[in-house]
């Protein structure tokens, strides 16, 4: 496996982790506001997104600057190689 074959993998598992958490965040952060206020009709949307926004690229950065322990080469090299097999499942 060369060395640029392993940075496409990195990347692609980052943003892949990357954009589950900022989902989850967006949506943890819309569930929030909405089981703060008692009625579906009495939420204040505008508010709500710009919170849920907020919060997810706050996420981001964070991702970016401190980086995500779901993206490590050991988690790599064991989810695309198995120990016993001399294939792999590189795509």
């Amino acid at each position: 496996m060369t060395l640029s074959h392993l940075d496409k993998i990195r990347r692609s598992e980052w943003i892949r982790a990357t954009a589950i958490r900022c989902a989850r965040t967006f949506f943890t952060t819309i569930l929030g506001v909405f089981t703060a206020d008692t009625l579906i009709t009495e939420v204040d949307w505008k508010a709500a997104l710009l919170a849920a926004t907020s919060a997810t690229v706050y996420i981001l950065i964070l991702c970016i600057v401190a980086g995500l322990p779901e993206v490590d080469d050991t988690v790599i090299y064991k989810k695309y190689y198995k120990s016993d097999d001399t294939e792999n499942k590189l795509p």
